[in-house]
This record gives structure tokens, C-alpha cells and sequence, in this order.
């Protein structure tokens, strides 16, 4: 009779449609659904009607797309772990599916370039995905001790980050020979349509050609880089059309001054240039449109770089792009991209996220804590270890974001950047607080922690009886 009570309570349970395995295989493949979606529109949009080509490490950009293939894979290897798949062969599927879109992109006339270094990760990002998905409780929700390691871990790694990122935005002036170009005609960019009439950069003039005062100009624009052009406007080019570009003797650029439809942009080379990130670049919206080509008006367009700021400017007046410790996305988004006319406000999300999970962990840590020592408020005891995180946290950002910034003599972050900062603090406690006691019937770190205790309490009954 028991046995058979017990194999129809288990042809119930299998009968039900949203066990918590089944829901959990759901997520997993909507989940690799939508990220197999994402990389193919990533990685197979075509760009250009030409067939790629093989290489290493591609690209001026190339450390930018290396950690793009990580992060498109994240996703793909979360999914097969949600979906039950073993770690090895999630492996085997991540590679695989690189290997797919490399060998596409090499055979078809995409216009991509197919890289060995998109292998390795593709790889990486599939690893890394599978391990966050299979130890996403003890991330989300880790005991006391765990989230005190948790919180201080972030918090190093986001004062290395800050540091790296402050450190590429620093000026480089390569040394060699310089060669100035005039409204060049580049594969990449579009052709300046008007006239480049004359050119100086910190009173040193610079022809159209090789620069026979190429020391002269490396002194120069060691103290800053101020870039003046006298030009008489064309059209309005869709892509970028270099007016005035600068390149030592290997083709390096030095800086570029261009005009993209009505807009007038500057870059200046820093040492992020030679890692294969992105040069941050300042645009200056319609400084070029508002002048009618066919009266043949001149325009004088400057750029200046110093440590801490881009500038470009016409017509009497300018735009300012800042750069400081809390920009290092710069380093990674698409050139003149939209986001930079909201570069305050992306660089307090850029500052913020990871000071909200740091503190995500302390909160947790807080309110746990305080519930061991006996509070029977469950929040006078935690409010105290809240009030002792706060400091900690507000000293982390006044070093991250200050700090670091003053010490490599960059721009101090605006009120908007430190706003984002204390808000995720503040949030990241709040929500940490007060979800501590969320799942306190499961054991931390395990995904079995339910039938655990469930175990417990079938042993504690049977020793009672």
C-alpha cells in the first residue's frame, strides 16, 4: 500500500508541468535562444561585399573585439548549463560554434575578418558563462563570511580597473618623423570634400606632406595638443572624412581633426591607441552644417588634447569631452558614438554598477551578521553594521574616483558621476539588507540545499520518535 501511495505521489510530481527543473530548462533555452540570435547579428552582419581574411590579432580595435567575443559567449554557456549540459561538452559546443562563425566569416563576402584570437574567446566566454550560471546562488545570495570576500574582492578589482584605464587615458606622442596629410583619401574614411587651406599645431605649421620640424612638434605637443585648421567647407560626408590628420613614420596617428555629416570631431592618440582599444574622440554637433558650401566661407576648426580634457571647436564656440578616471568606457565604445553626448551620465553607470553590487554584498553581510549576534529587530543591529560599511564604501569611490584621476593628472569627475556612485552605494546596501533573509531555508552555495534540509528534518523527526 505505501508503495504504491508513493508511486502515484511520483507520477503526480512528474505530471506537473513547472517543476523547478523544467522551469529552470525554460530559462536555459530562451536563454541560449537569445543569444545565439544576438551573435549571429553580431558577428554575420554583413559590412562590406568583400571576402575576409585570417589573421592573429585584427584590427586597430582588436583588445575591444576580443573582450566583445567573451561577452557575446557568456550568455551561450549560462544557457547550457541552465539546460543540464556537462561542463565539457558546453566547452566542446562554445568552441565549435566559434569555429563556425570564424570559418563563415572567412569564406562568405561579409566583409569581416576572421581572427585566431575570436577562438580562445569564444572559449572563455563559454566557461565563464557556465560557471556563473551553475554558482549563481552562492553569487547572488553567499552566506556572512563569503560576502564580506565577495564585497572586497569587487571593490579591489574596481580600483585595478579605474587604474588601468586612467594609465591608457594618459597622452602618447610617438617619436620619429611626422607626416601631415591633408583631407587624405583613406579606405576607411570618407573623402573631405572642401579645402584645407593652412594648418598649425601650437604655433609650429605643418604642410601638406612630411614635417621637417618633426622634433619641434613632438615638444610641442608633449605640453598639449592644439590643432588649428583654416578650411573652406564642403559636403556633409556619411562617414568619417579626415580634414587634417597626423602619422609618424609607421602610419600611427597622431591625432585627426574630421567632419562627419555636419559635425566636427577630434581625437588625439593615447596609450590606450597602441593597446588596441578605442581613441577617445569629442565631436561638436553641426559646427560645419550651419555655413552654406556655395558662398565659399572659410571656417577655422581646432582641436586641443590636454591631460584631461578634448576639445573641439568653430565658429566661436566648443565642446568639451572630460576624461577621468570614471571614463574608461571610452576606451571600448564605438568611436564618436552616440553615447558620448551623454558621457556624464554613462560614466555614472560605468562607476556606479560596480559599487552597487560591492555594496549588494555588504548589506547582505550586515544584515546576516546582525541577526547571528540576536537582534531582535532584525534591523537596529543591521542598520549598525550598515553604518560601518558606509564609510568604507564612500572611501572606496572618493579613491577610485579622485584619486586615481589626481594622480594621473586627469579631470575630476562631474556631480553627475558622483551621484551615480553614491547611488549605487546606497541602493546596492538597501537591497542587500534587505534581502538577506530571502532564502535562509536553503543551504548558501547549493543548488540542493532544499532536499539537505528537508533531510535534516526527516532525521530529527525519525530521532525524536
Amino acid at each position: 500500500m505505501a508503495s504504491t501511495t508513493r508511486h502515484r505521489r511520483e507520477r503526480d510530481r512528474d505530471r506537473r508541468v513547472f517543476t523547478p527543473r523544467r522551469v529552470r530548462r525554460l530559462e536555459g533555452a530562451a536563454l541560449l535562444l537569445l543569444a545565439t540570435v544576438g551573435l549571429i547579428l553580431a558577428t554575420l552582419r554583413p559590412t562590406a561585399a568583400t571576402t575576409g581574411h585570417l589573421c592573429i590579432v585584427c584590427g586597430p580595435h582588436a583588445a575591444v573585439d576580443v573582450l566583445a567575443n567573451v561577452l557575446l559567449f557568456i550568455p551561450i554557456g549560462a544557457g547550457l548549463a541552465l539546460l543540464g549540459v556537462p561542463w565539457r561538452t558546453a566547452l566542446v559546443i562554445g568552441g565549435s560554434a566559434t569555429v563556425v562563425i570564424e570559418t563563415l566569416q572567412l569564406a562568405l563576402p561579409l566583409g569581416r575578418v576572421a581572427s585566431i584570437s575570436d577562438l580562445i574567446a569564444g572559449s572563455a566566454g563559454t566557461a565563464i558563462g557556465y560557471y556563473l550560471s551553475e554558482h549563481r546562488r552562492a553569487i547572488a545570495y553567499p552566506r556572512s563570511h563569503a560576502a564580506l570576500r565577495y564585497a572586497a574582492a569587487i571593490g579591489v578589482a574596481w580600483l585595478v580597473a579605474l587604474t588601468a584605464t586612467a594609465v591608457a587615458l594618459i597622452p602618447s606622442v610617438p617619436d620619429g618623423a611626422y607626416v601631415a596629410q591633408w583631407s587624405p583619401v583613406i579606405g576607411e574614411f570618407d573623402r573631405f570634400t572642401g579645402r584645407v587651406l593652412g594648418t598649425h599645431v601650437s604655433e609650429v605649421a605643418i604642410p601638406n606632406g612630411p614635417i621637417a620640424q618633426s622634433d619641434r612638434l613632438r615638444r610641442a605637443m608633449r605640453q598639449g595638443a592644439r590643432v588649428e585648421a583654416t578650411v573652406e567647407p564642403g559636403g556633409a560626408p556619411l562617414r568619417l572624412a579626415p580634414i587634417v590628420r597626423l602619422v609618424s613614420a609607421d602610419s600611427a596617428e597622431v591625432f585627426l581633426l574630421a567632419q562627419r555629416r555636419g559635425d566636427l570631431l577630434f581625437r588625439s592618440r593615447v596609450l590606450a591607441t597602441g593597446m588596441r582599444l578605442v581613441t577617445p574622440m569629442v565631436a561638436m554637433p553641426d559646427a560645419i552644417s550651419t555655413l552654406d558650401p556655395n558662398e565659399r566661407g572659410t571656417l577655422i576648426a581646432g582641436g586641443r588634447r590636454d591631460r584631461g580634457q578634448l576639445r573641439v571647436g568653430a565658429l566661436g564656440g566648443d565642446a568639451i569631452l572630460e576624461l577621468h578616471a570614471g571614463a574608461g568606457w571610452l576606451l571600448f565604445a564605438p568611436p564618436a558614438s552616440s553615447l558620448q553626448g551623454s558621457a556624464d551620465l554613462v560614466s555614472a553607470i560605468w562607476a556606479g554598477v560596480p559599487l552597487f553590487i560591492a555594496a549588494y554584498w555588504a548589506g547582505r553581510r550586515a544584515r546576516r551578521r546582525a541577526r547571528r549576534a540576536g537582534d531582535a529587530m532584525r534591523m537596529r543591529g543591521a542598520g549598525g553594521q550598515i553604518l560601518l560599511a558606509l564609510p568604507v564604501l564612500l572611501g572606496l569611490a572618493a579613491i577610485g574616483l579622485a584619486g586615481i584621476s589626481a594622480l594621473f593628472g586627469l579631470s575630476q569627475p562631474s556631480w553627475t558621476v558622483w551621484m551615480g556612485a553614491i547611488t549605487g552605494i546606497g541602493v546596492g546596501l538597501g537591497v542587500g539588507a534587505s534581502l538577506a533573509m530571502a532564502h535562509d531555508d536553503r543551504a548558501h552555495g547549493s543548488r540542493h540545499g532544499t532536499k539537505a534540509s528537508e533531510s535534516f528534518q526527516r532525521a530529527t523527526q525519525t530521532a525524536s520518535a
